[in-house]
């Protein structure tokens, strides 16, 4: 869908769950892909104005050799 912008998946780790596994779960949930490579992560740390509490945002690189035709 061109109108919709570029969309990601996007979720949150569960209590003991390593962000790499995260990212496969989302991944395999949101679209359907099944679990491959992390290649690279890629974080970024900020601090929300008013807050003070540190949040991350993480991005990952995943490879695939059976990716689907969009």
């Amino acid at each position: 869908m061109p109108e919709a912008g570029t969309q990601l998946p996007a979720g949150g780790v569960a209590s003991g769950e390593a962000l790499e596994e995260a990212v496969l779960r989302e991944v395999a949930e949101e679209i359907g892909l099944p679990a491959t490579t992390v290649v690279r992560q890629i974080a970024v740390e900020y601090k929300p104005p008013g807050t003070g509490q540190p949040q991350r945002t993480s991005f990952f690189l995943r490879a695939s050799a059976q990716t689907p035709d969009a």
